[in-house]
């Protein structure tokens, strides 16, 4: 074999010596791409990056021939060619193509690929190194806060004083309030409506997008009550409140954030919910024939799952009810920090009425409890004589526990209105249930659990509504409730609900005959998610029991000693 020069300058030719046949011709040098290598830099796991680009001369004059390229190494499925403008191309001198890649790590480790395209070049391809460095970000873990208010229009906190007249918007700042900070993506406020001098609603929704069609509070001339309200933050930090009434003052007290996800090396965590199938009962102050609660005194309610995952529990979800109340009064919820007790109130009541609202409240060993003193633990206080019962329906621990859920949230969209036929037909008689189908959007095979608030209508009756998820085996109504609403009136509750197959939850109604409204305001997803990478390959989904091995919930005895506020 000879090697010599080529009749074309900047070429290799390969003769066969017995012969003199040639056997091939190769250009003298590789293409060059610029940069030499794709370096994504820190990506979180599981979430795609922004997109790289590579860009391919020939320096040459002889044509560089490209056949089709693909993508080569142990962590190969992790990278995505997004656009292949070289594959089967030919460039002569000075002529480029391009090549844009992305990379979604499937492990919170350094991963590395290759782009190879086979050319004509002495090397035979032209070689791309794509490296990442995946790490585990906290984007849609949960950070508990001390309630703090951060509005209130009759003192002009956070708004100008005075109460919102009809069609007038309330653009409150979210960030830096309350111990919120700058990279929150949503908020979990409790709101208010006091004096209303007419019917109407509130809805909260993120500053800077068009208003939705749903509410967040709905509410009669003269009506004090609060709703708890789960929202995306909005431009410049801020959530607007848009009152449809003729005059209503608002307050708003901040418990706690989700995270959009710090940069790399924050060494900071939030954490990841675990829900119930079936919401379990800590505290019923009725039970036993004692009498309500007086004013002026808390309780704590306590809980335990075992000894692994106690310590790590920062926060419960809970629907907390007021009933058989001696006057006009307030719950508030915190910790259960008899030093550290807040000037926030978690719903509001009347003489002789029972009302509900669900709070994800802060939660710390109970101190000073009997039998549950070291247990995770919450304080619920009355400023009036009240019996508190309190439902657990999830927990968010420090993101140590396997198969926890991560929120993801969305702009307000209604996926149930039975006045007009959506996502069910018709009014809920009594005794009836109605299943309901979460839309593909936001809904996907990652989402066990939705975020959502429901509204009863106008109930011919007093009822209550229960909202459980539908078509699991086993799991079958709850014995607890969501909404107690009473005959005519316009009744609304957060509620965070599991679902089952196919996206599915139930709706119950006691009595008479009510439309029910739902909201959706955000979706759990699975994390780690099942589908980790762009090549469809993924990790084991979880079964049932994966999901719920760390939601066996024992409700300690002992922790309905009343306390002096």
């Amino acid at each position: 074999m000879r090697i010599s020069r080529g009749a074309m300058i900047g070429a290799l030719t390969v003769t066969l010596a017995a012969t003199g046949v040639v056997a091939a011709t190769y250009a003298m040098a590789d293409a060059t791409p610029s940069p030499a290598s794709l370096d994504f830099g820190n990506v979180p796991a599981y979430e795609t990056s922004a997109p790289k680009t590579v860009t391919i001369t020939n320096p040459l004059a002889d044509p560089v021939i490209f056949t089709v390229g693909s993508l080569e190494g142990k962590s190969a499925g992790d990278f995505k060619i997004t656009n292949d403008g070289c594959s089967g191309k030919t460039l002569a001198q000075a002529e480029t193509c391009s090549i844009t890649a992305t990379v979604r790590p499937s492990s919170a480790s350094a991963i590395a690929a290759d782009f190879v395209l086979p050319d004509n070049s002495a090397a035979q391809s032209t070689r791309i190194p794509l490296t990442a460095n995946g790490y585990t970000s906290d984007k849609g873990t949960y950070y508990p806060l001390t309630p703090a208010r951060i509005l209130d229009t009759r003192s002009g906190l956070g708004a100008a004083k005075g109460q919102v007249k009809q069609g007038g918007v309330v653009h409150l700042q979210v960030t830096g309030a309350g111990g919120v900070p700058a990279d929150a993506s949503t908020v979990v406020l409790n709101v208010t409506v006091t004096g209303p001098t007419g019917g109407g609603y509130v809805s909260v929704f993120p500053t800077g997008v068009n208003r939705p069609t749903a509410s967040s509070l709905n509410f009669a001339a003269g009506w004090r009550g609060a709703n708890s309200v789960t929202v995306k933050v909005g431009t410049g930090g801020k959530v607007d409140l848009y009152n449809s009434s003729s005059g209503v003052d608002l307050i708003a007290d901040v418990s706690g954030y989700y995270s959009q996800g710090r940069a790399y090396g924050s060494g900071s965590m939030g954490g990841q919910y675990h829900p119930l199938l079936s919401p379990v009962r800590l505290v019923d102050t009725r039970a036993g024939g004692y009498p309500p609660i007086p004013g002026g005194y808390y309780i704590n309610a306590a809980l335990t799952v075992n000894g692994t995952v106690d310590p790590t529990i920062r926060a419960v979800a809970v629907n907390i009810t007021a009933t058989s109340t001696g006057g006009t009064g307030y719950l508030t919820a915190w910790n259960g920090d008899g030093n550290n007790i807040p000037s926030t109130s978690v719903l509001n009541y009347t003489k002789g009425t029972t009302v509900p609202n669900f709070a994800v409240v802060p939660a710390m060993p109970c101190d000073d409890c009997g039998d549950a003193t070291g247990y995770p633990s919450i304080g619920v206080g009355t400023s009036a004589s009240a019996h508190i019962i309190v439902d657990l329906v999830g927990y968010y621990d420090d993101s140590t526990i396997p198969n926890g859920l991560r929120f993801s949230p969305a702009v307000p969209k209604r996926i149930v209105d039975t006045r007009s036929g959506l996502g069910w037909p018709s009014k809920l008689g009594a005794g009836t249930t109605a299943t309901v189908t979460s839309p593909a959007t936001p809904a996907n095979d990652n989402t066990f659990a939705l975020a959502t608030n429901v509204t009863a209508y106008k109930p011919t009756a007093n009822t209550y509504l229960t909202v459980w998820p539908a078509g699991i085996d086993g799991v079958g109504r709850p014995g607890t409730s969501n909404l107690n609403p009473i005959k005519d009136s316009i009744v609304p509750n957060a509620v965070q609900t599991m679902i089952g197959p196919d996206a599915r939850f139930s709706v119950f109604n006691k009595s008479g005959s009510v439309d029910i409204l739902v909201d959706i305001v955000g979706t759990f997803t699975l994390y780690p998610p099942i589908v980790t990478s762009g090549s469809g390959s993924g990790l084991k989904a979880p079964t049932l029991s994966d999901l719920t091995k760390y939601s066996q919930v024992t409700v300690p005895s002992g922790p309905r000693q009343l306390k002096k506020f």
